[in-house]
């Protein structure tokens, strides 16, 4: 089987799971075995690490991650990979990084989401409503940049803006 097939293969023991530790050892096998035959191929090694970071494995993670970016510099999805291992390890500067992923993808709407939530976390509403509005303008269909609108309004007792974020979350 090619690369791409080993990573099909891997998206699919993960759709299939529900939870289930062999099938997780299996996608991860499938994602080795996709870097290993071949190893320009990010989508694998990003694949893996986000899962590691899914499983609480911050480790492995970073080092796939690192492994994408030495291979790949600047490569959005690794840079906010790291964010996210920052974020669950307590150690960086979280924000600044996916802050840094944006730069090199302006429309990666995962990281602007990150970013969305961080600042909500942070009880900044206006930040995090800035954030989730650039994610909708490339995605509309962005459920978590709508329930980031509807959170802050609720907030900030708008019950008007949490209708309407609530009305376009169920479009």
């Amino acid at each position: 089987w090619s690369a791409r097939d080993q990573v099909a293969l891997g998206r699919a023991y993960l759709l299939v799971s529900s939870g289930d530790a062999g099938a997780v050892r299996s996608a991860l096998g499938a994602f080795d075995r996709a870097t290993a035959l071949d190893p320009s191929l990010i989508d694998a090694a990003l694949r893996a690490s986000d899962l590691f970071l899914e499983k609480f494995v911050a480790p492995e993670a970073k080092k796939g991650y690192e492994s994408v970016l030495a291979v790949q510099r600047g490569n959005a999805r690794a840079t906010l990979g790291l964010a996210r291992v920052m974020e669950f390890t307590n150690e960086g500067d979280a924000i600044g990084v996916a802050r840094e992923s944006l730069k090199a993808n302006p429309s990666l709407v995962p990281a602007e989401l990150f970013v969305a939530r961080l600042h909500l976390e942070a009880e900044r509403g206006d930040s995090a409503q800035a954030a989730a509005r650039r994610a909708l303008a490339v995605d509309p269909s962005a459920i978590e940049a709508w329930a980031t609108l509807g959170a802050v309004a609720w907030l900030a007792g708008d019950s008007a803006a949490w209708d309407r974020a609530r009305a376009e979350a169920r479009r």
